[in-house]
């Protein structure tokens, strides 16, 4: 094997243009699926663009417990006391689990009922149509927020326009929320039916601005499997004449709408990442449910992405791989995210509409990661291969036992070796991104596909990673009382540390029992009881299950 020898920053630098077998890898997702699998990935759908003159809002819930929301939301929007739309449901999917609803809707808050103070006493309304398990159906909310952070809120006005079985999928309905300020009176329509309520007496204007159309997936208790595809059309404001938009062109209009376009979906057999910005940094992502230390992935910048003059656009695999002097056997906790190290490949996007591979290990030297000046700078590569639009590229990054990083472009490689400690990250990740960096007036729109991600093959070791991770977020908890909790969430990691014992030890058969143990007690089933319990346990079980099948457990 030929190596051109580099030295660069004080550190050795190994190149290559043979492949190199760096561990042993397994298949994680091939997006052969039509939905992003949530037991696999911590993002589920989300996208809104203009697609054949309309505006296309897909949503799909990233846990089985709360809200999830994707909104474009109107440019102005105290000025707005009438929307008029309208509304095409062409998919829903209702998650498991109990209150689970998808839906589309028209919505915002529209003023506040006390003379003074917070968000406390904002008024928000919206028409909706949506599935609450009979079918589609069209209803009206009225809430009132009751603190200041909007954290508890109440009904203060419902009623139902269209009963179940009387509306159809894939069909354009007119949908109309309007407020009269005289009269506190909101009017509510979806194809002629039409519910009015009269709200509180408005004292001023909402702390919260938002007004707009979206769509919503909510559950208690899912498994993560909602979902909600809408199209809004015909867009009026405030009963004037001329319509506000008709998506007539091609993207959204900044001057129109403060979100822009943004899309993750599964496309063709390919994960989708595509973002739109103005003025701002803005990205698109898709993180694993895995904490390998290797990443692999086939990227693809599309042709019609570009950035304007001094912004740059990227699509990257990355991912927080360990922590150069806190965390667990450091002596020192945990800053946020200082001491953090970050390895990369990007796919930059030049100004000249030019591309180029880059390897790049960063550290953060202060807390905040979302602040520039945190950022330091330890390693960076660029490859030689030629980076063309619409062709498909094979990246790699391996973090090795020995503290080496090993990056990979279509079988060029380079290699970092770390002079740190190394220790386990804060929030550690693996994650692929497409993403824009645009100051004040400047604009783009990133564009890729991913496909063929592999990982290291499953071990008890990544499935222990995603553990500690879920516990620190407070995803996975130990069901039970008291102290009885912790012990159960302990037998479990205790059954999963003692399999990878006996696969090092060659016992394939003991490892499976241990395993086997475990996933009963992960796996939702109440005979046996489960030992834990959160929005990550199902997932924990399904990670389990996956490690059997590849030690070839019965």
């Amino acid at each position: 094997m030929k190596r051109l020898f580099i030295l660069a920053f004080g550190m050795l630098i190994i190149c290559s243009f043979a492949s190199r077998a760096f561990t042993s890898t397994e298949l994680f997702d091939d997006f052969s699926g039509t939905s992003i699998n949530g037991h696999k990935w911590y993002e589920r759908e989300f996208v809104r663009e203009v697609v054949d003159a309309g505006l296309v809002s897909k949503l799909g819930n990233n846990s089985g417990s709360g809200v999830y929301r994707n909104t474009t939301a109107f440019q102005n929007p105290n000025s707005i006391n009438v929307i008029e739309c309208t509304v095409k449901v062409i998919d829903t999917v209702l998650d498991t689990g109990t209150m689970s609803k998808s839906f589309a809707r028209i919505a915002g808050w529209v003023y506040n009922r006390y003379e003074s103070g917070g968000a406390r006493g904002d008024i928000f309304a919206q028409v909706i149509i949506g599935n609450r398990g009979n079918g589609l159906e069209a209803w009206w909310e009225v809430v009132e927020a009751l603190d200041d952070n909007v954290t508890s809120w109440q009904d203060i006005g419902v009623g139902t326009l269209v009963g179940p079985g009387n509306l159809n999928f894939n069909t354009a309905y007119p949908v109309r929320l309007a407020y009269d300020q005289d009269t506190n009176e909101f009017t509510f329509d979806v194809d002629g039916a039409s519910n009015v309520f009269t709200g509180p007496d408005w004292e001023r204007p909402p702390v919260g601005l938002f007004k707009g159309l979206g769509t919503v997936v909510r559950s208690n208790d899912g498994s993560g499997t909602g979902y909600c595809y809408a199209k809004f059309d015909d867009v009026l404001i405030n009963d004037e004449i001329e319509f506000y938009d008709t998506f007539d062109s091609t993207l959204l209009d900044p001057a129109k709408w403060k979100s822009l376009e943004v899309a993750r979906e599964i496309s063709d057999g390919k994960l989708r990442l595509d973002v739109q910005t103005e003025d701002s940094m803005r990205s698109s992502f898709a993180s694993l449910k895995n904490y390998s230390n290797y990443l692999e992935a086939t990227v693809t910048v599309k042709s019609d992405s570009w950035v304007s003059s001094g912004a740059r656009g990227e699509a990257r695999i990355a991912g927080y791989f360990y922590n150069e002097n806190r965390g667990p056997g450091s002596g020192q906790d945990y800053n946020r995210y200082q001491g953090n190290v970050r390895a990369q490949i990007r796919i930059w996007l030049r100004d000249d509409s030019s591309l180029e591979a880059v390897a790049q290990v960063n550290n953060l030297i202060g807390p905040d990661e979302s602040n520039l000046d945190h950022w330091g700078f330890l390693f960076r590569y660029p490859f030689t291969t030629p980076i063309s639009f619409d062709t498909p590229y094979t990246l790699s990054i391996e973090f090795t036992e020995d503290s080496m990083f090993w990056f990979e472009c279509n079988g060029e490689t380079t290699s970092y070796t770390i002079d740190t400690p190394t220790y386990p990250p804060y929030n550690e990740n693996r994650f692929l991104q497409s993403r824009i960096q645009a100051d004040p007036s400047e604009s783009g729109y990133m564009k890729a596909e991913f496909d063929d991600v592999y990982v290291e093959e499953a071990s008890s070791a990544n499935v222990l990673k995603f553990c500690d991770a879920s516990v620190s977020d407070g995803t996975l908890v130990g069901d039970g009382r008291g102290q009885s909790a912790d012990h159960r969430l302990d037998a479990v990691m205790q059954m999963i540390e003692t399999a990878d014992a006996l696969v090092e030890e060659g016992d394939i058969d003991g490892a499976c029992d241990q395993l086997m143990a475990a996933y009963t007690k992960t796996d939702g089933d109440p005979i046996p009881p489960d030992f834990v319990t959160g929005s990550a346990a199902s997932d924990l079980a399904f990670m389990i299950d996956e490690l059997r099948q590849s030690l070839g457990c019965e």
